[in-house]
């Protein structure tokens, strides 16, 4: 579960870091779509288990 968490976690920052950069995007979708990538790693690697 930790190593879940961690992958999510890392997933996490390299989203939040893409879209920084992308300033078209508002700050709503920024975290919805932050939201929607944490819980599509976490549903994958639950599959594993």
């Amino acid at each position: 579960m930790a190593f879940t968490n961690y992958v999510a976690y890392c997933n996490y920052q390299y989203s939040n870091n893409k879209m920084n950069n992308d300033n078209k995007k508002s700050i709503m979708e920024r975290h919805f779509s932050n939201i929607y990538m944490v819980t599509k790693i976490i549903t994958a690697s639950k599959r594993l288990y």
